[in-house]
């Protein structure tokens, strides 16, 4: 029998960037508009209809400041500008916009929902990712208001869906009317209003606990000082340029919790830092801000504990790092936020709810007596567009079989905190900075391009630092405990209420400090609106100077990305898979190079069954992973062949057969025999022996992908040239191995 007492706490992180132009006040993108639509106000309704559920919402200051501008009618989109006018009034660039963005949704699952919107697709496939005004003839006005309406219905969640009015719209599928289309955007704009209303509610009700993430969901460590990201990788390249701003970190926590004090009407005693980021410096800024408990990730807890000085229960219990007066720490579950967040989205609901209590028995019957709890803290809005019916009966089991399941109890951090989960926090002797990726921060920091995005925040910021002083904009605050007192920005002078223009160019530099531009800078991740983003972060960064009444630096003129980087990522570490044609984690194929599967042969790239290509290296295998386009299925590669060719010194391949009848689950048959493996289901995962490619450690490989069916050759990745790599010397060759 478990002696273990064991609750069970999530955090559900609600988080969008500053998408709006401080100068003209439009947003760039919609993100903000349509995830409310789409979860955030149905996130917290699932929770209130389990009685014994308990839940934390994180919420972004930033993301709440422009709800309630889009509420108030203060703040427009352009997806809006193209909704809103008759097909025929829209130019041609418009309606080939139109075209290009409002395909912007999980289109596998939204395909099956709202088969219209899949007949559109496959007309406009053929016209390339970027179609022009010409192409965009092609669609006549019902084609396009059908679009307009469709896509609007695809980011509409459980409780739209409810409403007489999208209820009929979805059954009737098509042939839409004006009037329809202007019904529905009224409807969803009345919506909007009805979101943080009910976050209040829940928050009074005891039955959700409100946290939140510093204003503009910077790296704190990284404001901080960027020397910070050498404690996890002490060979990272920096900027060259230091950027060494605790006071700008503090602003941020500061500005949070009035923020949120101001809307809700109560101060939250916790904080999920942006992306579970820490630093010891960083905790300092946290406690005197008086915040009282923060998130992190299990792996940043384990990099700072040996394993075998750590008392029992690990992560399961509280910690502190700096004496009495610091916040406690809890350290999320890794493995069990990640099968939310990207496991669960194929299975069955009750089935994906049930193994996780399972996973939370076995934890229990683990643990010796005491008092333990399981953070489980993860992003709360992205995850729902890959799960059935948006996430709703997933959520709905899994607050209910936690809350049956014996031995276990939700419960939020700070109820399990004054209910007596106190007296378990254990001393941390020492925080090693990381985040919840990879323990480190080379997701924002490292890559030439990240770095140049520091060096263009130091130089602006260094500018505005003196008419900051000049303004009499600064205070004095003591970093506690044990810290030095720094300078920062007084948010009595220049917090997100103010409207002069010393604050507002202010704002905009807090805008640009946050973490989103540099994570889409780099080749770590791919987004269709990574131009956007770059131009939105220099946007930011210029807007700071013309508040001022001053001409921009001309070096924010420039795009920070590079082209050679906008497709092709090469890989950054060696890979440990599990061969099974699954994603087994997040972090199992994190480190792979990426490149999108299209252009070359014969097959257009928006029609090819195959997405994207990730490869990279084992010391024994070159591994491959080919995802499938969200519109096509593994089934359509029943049959064909996938050829794997090295190009250089002497060439070599190997090649892997698809069955004739594709199951939902199989292997692929390699030619020659034996010469390599592969398993399909969810994914295609291949490895290849070195050897059989002739290479040995530490030599360069050159590679490309084809492939054919009855000798005729449909799909090459890249579509010209090649894919290269070093071939590993070791598990932890990681920083010389990539060509």
């Amino acid at each position: 029998m478990a002696r273990a007492d064991l609750a069970v706490a999530v955090l559900w992180h609600m988080h969008q960037p500053d998408y709006v132009d401080s100068l003209t006040g439009r947003a760039a993108m919609p993100w903000v508009r349509l995830h409310a639509l789409l979860s955030y106000y149905d996130m917290v309704r699932i929770a209130e209809e389990v009685p014994e559920a308990r839940a934390v919402f994180n919420l972004v200051p930033i993301l709440i400041r422009q709800l309630t501008a889009y509420v108030d009618g203060r703040v427009g989109d352009d997806f809006l500008d193209l909704a809103r006018p008759a097909p025929g009034e829209l130019s041609g660039e418009q309606r080939a916009r139109l075209l290009r963005h409002f395909f912007a949704f999980n289109r596998g699952r939204r395909f099956r929902e709202l088969p219209r919107l899949a007949e559109l697709w496959e007309k406009r496939a053929p016209l390339g990712e970027n179609p022009d005004a010409q192409a965009a003839a092609r669609f006549d006005d019902q084609e396009l208001r059908d679009l307009q309406v469709g896509f609007h219905l695809a980011w509409s969640g459980r409780s739209l869906r409810e409403h007489e009015l999208v209820a009929a719209l979805l059954r009737k599928g098509r042939g839409f009317t004006e009037s329809e289309k202007t019904d529905l955007l009224a409807l969803q704009q009345e919506f909007l209003g009805q979101v943080l209303p009910r976050y209040r509610q829940a928050a009074a009700s005891g039955v959700v606990e409100l946290s939140c993430t510093p204003y503009a969901h910077p790296i704190l460590p990284l404001l901080c000082d960027t020397q910070s990201a050498r404690e996890a990788r002490p060979e990272l390249p920096l900027p060259e340029h230091r950027f060494h701003r605790p006071g700008d970190a503090w602003y941020h926590v500061q500005a949070a919790l009035d923020a949120m004090e101001a809307q809700f009407g109560r101060r939250p005693a916790g904080m999920w830092p942006a992306e579970g980021s820490l630093s010891e410096e960083a905790v300092r800024v946290f406690a005197a801000a008086g915040v009282r408990w923060l998130g992190c990730d299990q792996d940043v807890l384990a990099a700072s504990v040996p394993l075998d000085d750590a008392p029992p229960g690990g992560h399961f219990r509280p910690w502190r790092w700096g004496g009495d007066a610091a916040p406690v720490l809890f350290f999320r579950d890794k493995g069990l936020s990640d099968r939310i967040g990207f496991v669960y989205q194929t299975w069955p609901a009750e089935k994906a709810a049930a193994d996780f209590v399972g996973h939370l028995q076995r934890i229990r019957a683990l643990l010796p007596e005491g008092r333990f709890l399981v953070p489980i803290m993860l992003d709360g809005e992205n995850p729902w567009e890959g799960y059935a019916e948006g996430g709703v009966p997933f959520l709905q089991e899994f607050y209910r079989q936690v809350a049956a399941a014996e031995g276990l109890r939700w419960e939020t951090p700070s109820s399990w905190l004054a209910g007596g989960g106190q007296e378990s926090v254990a001393h941390l002797p020492r925080l090693v900075a990381g985040s919840w990726i990879n323990h480190d921060f080379t997701t924002w920091i490292g890559h030439p391009e990240k770095n140049a995005g520091w060096e263009r925040l130091q130089r602006v910021r260094s500018w505005l630092q003196k008419r900051l002083t000049a303004g009499n904009a600064l205070c004095k605050v003591e970093l506690a405990p044990g810290g030095k007192t720094v300078s920062a920005p007084d948010p009595a002078r220049l917090g997100p209420d103010r409207d002069d223009p010393l604050a507002r160019a202010w704002q905009a530099l807090t805008s640009a400090e946050g973490s989103d531009w540099f994570w889409w800078y780099g080749d770590d991740h791919f987004s269709d609106f990574a131009q956007e983003f770059d131009a939105l972060f220099r946007g930011h960064l210029s807007a700071v100077y013309r508040h001022l009444g001053s001409e921009p630096d001309s070096l924010l003129q420039v795009s920070l990305r590079r082209p050679d980087q906008l497709r092709i990522r090469k890989p950054r570490f060696p890979l440990e898979v599990t061969l099974d044609g699954r994603v087994t984690s997040y972090f199992e194929w994190l480190d792979a190079g990426r490149c999108e599967a299209g252009g070359g042969g014969a097959m257009h790239r928006t029609e090819t069954p195959l997405a994207m290509l990730h490869y990279g290296g084992s010391p024994l295998h070159l591994l491959l992973r080919l995802d499938p386009a969200p519109e096509h299925g593994l089934a359509e590669l029943a049959g064909a062949e996938l050829t794997v060719r090295r190009l250089d010194g002497e060439e070599a391949q190997v090649s892997l057969v698809f069955p004739a009848t594709m199951g939902r689950k199989g292997s692929l048959t390699s030619v020659p025999t034996g010469a390599a493996a592969g398993f399909y289901a969810e994914v295609i995962e291949v490895a290849i022996p070195w050897s059989r490619l002739g290479l040995a450690p530490g030599d360069d490989c050159n590679f490309f992908v084809a492939l054919s069916r009855q000798g005729q050759t449909e799909l090459v990745i890249p579509s010209a040239g090649s894919l290269g790599l070093r071939v590993p010397v070791g598990p932890e060759d990681a920083e010389d191995w990539i060509v």
